[in-house]
């Protein structure tokens, strides 16, 4: 019985770990075409004047008031929903060990309802 679990335990590892290969070959290609395809389209963009210089001009400009609020809106906008899914990541990692620290305090403890990243369902949305 214990050799059937081990089992089923490995070939779970198995899956898994596959899947986590698949993933970040995926996730990977993906940056590597983004970082290709950055660098064409500046090639392609390069000494030429175009709508991306003007606007660029008028929004970089010392002169205007316009550009500087918008780009550090636009970094602490990026930024914050960067450090939402590196958290809800984390969380989601830390669940197990959570758990079992829950488990070991008060083991009739009940569960909250919220998914392992910490969030709630959608159908529990107002």
């Amino acid at each position: 019985m214990a050799a059937d679990k081990d089992t089923d335990r490995f070939a779970y590892l198995l899956i898994h770990s596959r899947y986590r290969l698949a993933h970040d070959v995926v996730k990977y290609a993906f940056y590597a075409y983004a970082a290709w395809s950055s660098v064409q389209i500046a090639e392609a963009l390069a000494g030429k004047a175009t709508l991306v210089n003007g606007v660029l001009v008028a929004i970089l400009s010392r002169d205007s008031d316009f550009g500087i609020p918008w780009f550090v809106a636009l970094t602490f906008t990026a930024w914050a929903f960067l450090e939402r899914t590196l958290r809800r990541r984390k969380t989601e990692q830390m669940q197990g060990h959570i758990k079992d620290l829950e488990l070991r305090i008060d083991s009739g403890r009940t569960t909250s309802g919220l998914l392992p990243n910490g969030t709630h369902r959608k159908s529990e949305e107002l």
